[in-house]
């Protein structure tokens, strides 16, 4: 993308015009004037068409100069702005010049934070929106800004099928911008995190197409998946182990907190320990069968002597049948029971939890009801463990905490009404269990009555045996039943065993890939010194510098000390050498960048008392390296002491090799517009 023009109008009280235009071109461009002239002006009406003003402040017009929303000087005479709006021209890299006008303020109001961007193309006007919840989204402006790009807008797959952004235009096009005033403190330091993890590693990932961007976040999607794949596995293995606990069986290689693989799932199998020997299910209802049928001989051959007792026998064996019943629906409330005591001890694990929250934003609230910045930067937040001297005042404003603690709060009424009713339902679950364990006492009391009816020695050794015979039928329809619930609880484990060690391969290859990336990473490094050297870089020098993806400044540059760990190049630089480091760096992304917007903009860049061999190297660098680069500089300046004109920054360069833009009128930038206006550009 290449900025072509940018365009300020101005309508002071007779609807008289003022403002100014400054056409670029491709490759170097330097805006010149004296100090205060405005060209910082300028360069944050670019910020501002584009929707990026919050790297140079915060959101809306309020982050522009007062002169271009509120008054102005021209010639002694203070005029008051009554309506301002700035126009930016791109070349996007799809091919088509667009216009983007935004407006800074209009009669009615001055407190909007103007978030339509208006579009013009081929003689098409359209609107797009920034600040918005959905600005990234099909309607947003910086979904258009994305797409008319080719910067692709990182998505990342979170629980329950949720989607974030995983970086924002925000964050990719702070590798343009580079303003006077903190701009020069650190790496991105005009950055905007919105909360991301690693951003700074992440846009240097994104900027130069490394595989570890999308592969850690890949690897962040898998290890939630994983997550999930082993919470469905040890809830299904608990269930399991409560059925083979009520019928005394085990499964020696099962392991609620270990996924086992599909080979070793399909080889599952329930065992009971008989006379000391482990004995399989089929083996066991075989064994259950054959005492069945024996028991049944027996009752058979003693019953021939006493039909007389027949019809009490049979009314025996109808309640025998009704015990068996009360007893098996017994089982299931058991069953249900215990699956609604899981459930309740996993919402008050959600509802602790939520309290928790609730605590942690009562102590952010606490912090920010009275915001003596100066004296928490050194603190940290109690929820996220960030410094406060990194998070903006109004990224933790009252009302984003007050939002947030009454969300908390209706989850927790929410989780809280879920453990009631649990607990409700597990209390209707015991009334029915002692209600069958009534019904089951009631009705072998009425067994043992018609038990003691029959009196011969021959009638109580067939009671006994029908006793016995009743145990060993219900034992041998449990162990069926638990047979088939077995299986397809098999075959739930075996889809979670495959789904998760795809999981762990696709984790393996994703790693994998981050190998690839040490070639490019190489590449930037060598670039970056080489830069350093042009630049003139004196501090430890440039031996030792190196640059990974790993450590404690991924992506940063840092130098190795001997006898001490790699520190980042910022702290053991002099200030200046520091300032020729940030040249280095931006200019090197700007160069190999793969998903770079394209341009760097520098606001005065020669700071720190910078050596004149320095700057110019710079200037010859931003010349020859093929992109467009736009730099607001004085147009004179102190070097060792002695007073330099830009011009003489220019002598070593063509003058085909840069575009010289100079802001003449000693009142500034803005400047009376119309026929009789003079030209505030060279």
């Amino acid at each position: 993308m290449n900025i072509e023009s940018v365009d300020l109008e101005i309508k002071s009280y007779g609807n008289e015009k003022f403002g100014f235009n400054f056409d670029f071109r491709s490759g170097l461009n330097l805006l010149t004037g004296d100090n205060s002239s405005g060209k910082s002006t300028v360069l944050s009406c670019i910020y501002y068409c584009l929707g990026l003003e919050q790297l140079i402040g915060s959101k809306g017009p309020r982050t522009l100069s007062p002169a271009i929303r509120e008054s102005f000087t021209y010639k002694g005479k203070i005029y008051k702005v009554v309506s301002s709006s700035c126009t930016l021209k791109i070349k996007a890299n799809d091919g088509n010049i667009y216009s983007l006008t935004r407006v800074i303020k209009t009669p009615d109001t001055t407190s909007s934070l103007n978030k339509e961007i208006v579009i013009e193309t081929n003689g098409e006007t359209f609107g797009k929106y920034v600040h918005a919840v959905r600005d990234h989204d099909e309607h947003g402006f910086y979904r258009w800004l994305a797409d008319v790009n080719n910067l692709e807008i990182l998505e990342n797959e979170k629980e329950e099928g949720k989607v974030s952004k995983s970086l924002y235009m925000q964050n990719i096009f702070s590798l343009s911008f580079i303003e006077q005033t903190k701009g020069w403190s650190d790496f991105f330091s005009m950055l905007p995190s919105f909360g991301i993890k690693d951003v700074k590693q992440k846009i240097v990932e994104y900027c130069l197409n490394l595989n570890s961007l999308e592969s850690r976040l890949k690897l962040d999607e898998i290890s939630t998946k994983k997550e999930e794949s082993k919470r469905i596995w040890t809830e299904s293995v608990n269930r399991l182990n409560l059925k083979l606990d009520q019928l005394n069986l085990y499964i020696p290689t099962l392991n609620k907190k270990t996924v086992l693989t599909e080979k070793k799932v399909v080889l599952l199998e329930p065992l009971i320990l008989l006379d000391e020997q482990e004995t399989s299910v089929p083996k066991y209802l075989d064994k259950l069968k054959g005492q069945i049928k024996s028991v049944e001989e027996s009752i058979d051959a003693s019953t021939a002597f006493f039909d007389e007792n027949a019809k009490t026998l049979q009314q025996k064996e109808k309640l025998v049948a009704s015990i068996k019943s009360y007893e098996k629906e017994h089982r299931k409330v058991f069953e249900l029971m215990e699956m609604e005591k899981q459930k309740q001890k996993d919402y008050s694990k959600m509802l602790s939890e939520i309290d928790e929250d609730l605590k942690d934003f009562q102590d952010i609230r606490w912090i920010s009801s009275d915001r003596t910045w100066d004296k928490v930067t050194n603190s940290k937040c109690p929820v996220c463990e960030q410094g406060l001297a990194e998070i903006s005042k109004n990224s933790i404003s009252d009302d984003k905490v007050v939002k947030t603690s009454e969300f908390l709060k209706s989850q927790k009424e929410l989780y809280q009404s879920y453990v009631n009713a649990s607990s409700s339902a597990t209390e209707k679950y015991r009334a029915a269990l002692d209600f069958y364990a009534s019904k089951i006492k009631s009705k072998r009391k009425e067994l043992d009555y018609f038990s003691k009816d029959i009196s011969s020695p021959t009638v109580f050794a067939v009671r006994s045996e029908m006793q016995r015979l009743s145990e060993l039928n219900h034992r041998q329809i449990s162990v069926e039943e638990f047979n088939s619930y077995f299986e397809s609880v098999k075959c739930k484990l075996k889809e979670i065993s495959i789904q998760y060690y795809d999981l762990v391969e696709q984790e393996k290859a994703t790693k994998g890939l981050l190998k690839e990336d040490d070639t490019t990473i190489k590449s930037f490094e060598n670039l970056f010194i080489g830069y350093l050297k042009k630049f003139g870089y004196r501090s430890n020098g440039t031996n030792s510098i190196h640059i990974s993806n790993k450590g404690n400044y991924p992506l940063i540059p840092q130098i190795n000390l001997f006898g001490q760990e790699a520190q980042n190049i910022r702290f053991i630089s002099s200030a200046s050498d520091f300032v020729r480091s940030i040249w280095a760096y931006y200019m090197s992304l700007l160069v190999l960048g793969k998903r770079h917007p394209g341009f760097l903009v520098l606001d005065e860049p020669g700071q720190h008392q910078m050596r004149l061999d320095s700057l110019i190297s710079l200037l010859e660098s931003a010349a020859g390296s093929g992109k467009q680069v736009l730099m607001a500089i004085s147009q004179d300046r102190k070097f060792d002491d002695k007073k330099v004109n830009i011009k003489e920054l220019l002598n070593d360069l063509d003058e085909e090799e840069y575009h010289l833009l100079h802001i003449e009128d000693s009142d500034g930038c803005v400047v009376r517009k119309g026929p009789s206006a003079s030209a505030n550009q060279s």
